[in-house]
């Protein structure tokens, strides 16, 4: 499980300082308290660029961006909060509670060139979620519905449990690469199966593809940002098509090539570790003999000679 829970300042509380000083203060601050939460509930706490991270378990984390906004929207904000009773004993305000609030005033509806996000020793920069977040609604409500939502869910815990591996492989470029994915299929006029293991394996053959090359961001295409630079950055790259080949592999291995239940399993979790549950009673097997044709590739052969007949 792969939470984001944004943390938001008024833009007026950063232009006391230089940008800056008041990042780095930002950061000091929500490390801190996270770091004494952490201590207490038995989680790990994790720096990242971009947020802070509560890594509750081997399957579940949850990231803490730092936003600025607008002075006026951060007050609609704590009047939103405090209306839906999220006012804490303390007087202060649970934001990410209220912006997920069924309101007029939530965060999602600001103005979109008036969001910066904090970034370790860069300061701030424009950074938007809501770009995402609707680009990412439009293809699951208009053109390919929950599934692709499921599979991208499916690749991150892939990418969770192969985190000292792939950590680098964001889930912006996991979601875009199983995008584009569903998009072809469509666009070749044969998309993707309709069950989840299928759609899954259908995303995973073209992944290695798609993490060798460019992958442009989806949400903001005239920027051009390719969200596989960080591979490079990180030196992964190669590491990751492997990792995303041996995905492919197995899964193709567990669907159509695998008679027996308790194999199946194992070969998925290998995969997704422990998040998938021991269940081989769960598994509908294909028979030995199926196995064994699905297991090889297909030949082409010549056609047979059919010689001329004379009947009657």
């Amino acid at each position: 499980m792969d939470m984001d829970d944004g943390c938001y300042l008024p833009m007026s509380f950063i232009r006391r300082g230089r940008p800056s000083q008041v990042s780095e203060a930002f950061f000091t601050f929500v490390d801190n308290a996270l770091q004494d939460l952490a201590r207490v509930k038995g989680w790990h706490f994790e720096e990242k660029p971009t947020c802070c991270r509560l890594i509750i378990s081997d399957s579940a984390h949850v990231d803490v961006p730092l936003y600025a906004i607008p002075d006026a929207e951060f007050m609609t904000l704590q009047k939103a909060a405090r209306a839906a009773g999220l006012e804490t004993a303390t007087g202060s305000v649970m934001l990410h509670e209220a912006a997920r609030q069924p309101s007029r005033d939530r965060w999602d509806l600001l103005p979109r060139d008036e969001v910066l996000l904090a970034v370790r020793g860069e300061d701030w920069k424009e950074s938007d979620p809501r770009a995402v977040h609707d680009w990412f609604t439009r293809l699951v409500e208009e053109r390919h519905g929950e599934l692709l939502r499921r599979v991208c869910r499916y690749l991150k815990g892939w990418r969770d449990y192969n985190h000292e591996k792939i950590g680098a492989v964001t889930s912006i470029l996991l979601m875009a690469c199983a995008a584009r994915a569903f998009e072809d299929a469509l666009g070749d006029g044969a998309p993707v199966p309709s069950r989840d293991d299928q759609a899954l394996a259908a995303v995973a053959r073209r992944l290695p593809e798609l993490l060798s090359g460019p992958v442009v961001n989806p949400a903001a295409p005239d920027q051009g940002e390719d969200l596989t630079e960080r591979l490079d950055v990180m030196d992964i790259r190669g590491v990751a098509v492997t990792t995303a080949r041996v995905l492919s592999a197995e899964l193709d291995s567990a669907i159509d090539r695998c008679y027996d239940r308790q194999l199946a399993v194992d070969t998925v979790r290998r995969q997704f570790g422990p998040r998938v549950p021991n269940r081989p009673d769960l598994v509908g097997a294909v028979s030995e003999a199926t196995a064994q044709v699905l297991s090889r590739p297909a030949v082409k052969t010549a056609a047979p000679a059919v010689g001329r007949s004379i009947s009657g």
